[in-house]
């Protein structure tokens, strides 16, 4: 980070300001910034109302019950194994979702006809060490750290939720097997999926949720997930829209 070729400090470097998670020269340099520059000193101010009404809308002491990723020793398909209470805690660093840095994963859709729906909403929170923080686009994961999901349905009825590692192995996520997650349509706003996952390995890896008005099994979304990494011939960050109805929201992230 150099702010001092910055007019202004970007949303990033405020928000790991505001957490606590900059030292040294970096949270000097930050300091200094704000002393002198009124603009940057507002939306951080902004940016700490923000995360204390984020802290009273999520209560992540809920944030338990991880599921375990196989890594390479798992199957495609094969069961998740879920973990013990692991509690994951709401920190500082949650500014970054009530600031406006809640990424919606709007990223691929299924047409133009099904935009026109809209509605639907898919943020992911990543949790360790005491803090979260909203997952950027393409989310750099630490050792030990988990991810949660949260989702707004708006006019679907059913939900699922694989991932797909480079080496094409496509794991279901939410359900583990049998038909979508039905989730109703959009009267109680956003919603958390019950557990938080944690992925084993390292590398990249793509997550894939998929919401639609009939009830896919993870059968179906699996098999188009394989087809797809097939037509990006491995390659992750080409990875097209499954072939499927309904909306969908991708994200990557790198695992340590």
């Amino acid at each position: 980070m150099n702010t001092l070729a910055r007019e202004h400090l970007g949303d990033l470097d405020l928000c790991r300001y505001v957490a606590g998670e900059l030292s040294g020269e970096e949270a000097t340099c930050v300091a200094r910034h704000i002393e002198t520059c009124a603009s940057c000193r507002s939306h951080c101010e902004e940016i700490r109302q923000a995360a204390t009404a984020f802290r009273q809308r999520i209560s992540y002491e809920r944030f338990a019950l991880g599921v375990e990723r196989a890594g390479a020793s798992r199957e495609a398909g094969g069961p998740v194994r879920r973990r013990p209470h692991a509690l994951f805690w709401a920190g500082a660093t949650a500014v970054m979702a009530a600031a406006g840095l809640m990424l919606t994963l709007n990223l691929v859709s299924s047409g133009a006809a099904n935009r026109v729906k809209g509605g639907a909403e898919i943020d992911l929170y990543v949790g360790g060490d005491g803090h979260t923080r909203t997952a950027a686009t393409r989310e750099m994961l630490a050792p030990g750290e988990r991810i949660r999901i949260q989702y707004k349905p708006g006019p679907w009825s059913y939900l699922l939720v694989v991932s797909v590692d480079e080496d094409g192995v496509v794991s279901p996520l939410y359900p583990t097997s049998g038909p979508a997650l039905p989730i109703g349509q959009d009267g109680g706003g956003a919603r958390m999926l019950p557990d938080s996952i944690e992925f084993t390995g390292g590398g990249l890896e793509r997550i894939i949720v998929v919401m639609t008005d009939e009830p896919l099994t993870v059968e179906e979304v699996a098999a188009a997930a394989r087809e797809a990494f097939d037509a990006a011939e491995g390659d992750l960050d080409r990875l097209p829209k499954l072939d499927l109805p309904g909306e969908q929201f991708h994200r990557m992230i790198i695992k340590p």
